[in-house]
């Protein structure tokens, strides 16, 4: 029930692996309002880039304007809203927003899943060597007794009250050790809007 009903967009669960934030909606739902105050319906312009292209080619299905460039802004954008990923947040990009105010927002987040579950032992079997030991800095190849000894180191660990209290707190409330995980966009509003914006958001 917490994970379906309460906690359904917060990745504080290992079902809950990559999951789009609340944040993505809720700027959708403003976007949509603004369009409809400036354009009676959603024709208002938006742009949007490659890292923000899933899942907004969704979200943005019925706007008339909408408007896709990659990863580049070759001009400025004549958009009432940018969204921009912050993968693509170069120089010239940036310059192409001069006239632009952002906010930035988590656009997917994920579960912290290298500072919790995978700690607790080696993991030979993985490809990625890299991936394979985040205990400590031993390096590979790990036999069967090396992930048999990280067992056993990560074991002994719960004999300290302060890993007890971590582990009970996961358990019982899902209260996570490690910060969620984020890819990050930002929302660029043209100035002459910003008014109006912030009385939508505020």
């Amino acid at each position: 029930f917490r994970m379906s009903y309460i906690e359904g967009d917060t990745p504080v669960d290992m079902l809950i692996y990559v999951q789009s934030t609340p944040d993505v909606t809720r700027v959708v739902e403003e976007m949509g309002i603004l369009s409809r105050e400036l354009t009676g319906g959603l024709d208002m312009t938006v742009a949007y880039d490659s890292g923000t292209s899933w899942p907004m080619q969704w979200y943005l299905r019925n706007y008339t304007d909408r408007r896709f460039f990659g990863s580049t802004l070759n001009e400025p954008p004549d958009a009432a809203i940018v969204l921009i990923a912050n993968d693509n947040l170069t120089a010239s990009n940036l310059d192409m927003l001069s006239g632009y105010t952002y906010q930035e927002y988590p656009m997917r987040w994920w579960f912290p899943e290298d500072e919790t579950y995978r700690r607790f032992a080696y993991a030979p079997e993985l490809k990625n060597e890299a991936r394979q030991n985040y205990q400590n800095s031993d390096p590979p190849p790990y036999s069967a007794m090396d992930v048999l000894a990280s067992v056993g180191r990560s074991l002994w660990s719960m004999r300290e009250p302060q890993q007890q209290a971590k582990m009970f707190r996961l358990v019982a409330f899902r209260e996570l050790w490690a910060p969620i995980g984020s890819y990050n966009f930002r929302v660029y509003v043209r100035n002459d809007l910003l008014e109006t914006w912030n009385a939508i958001r505020y």
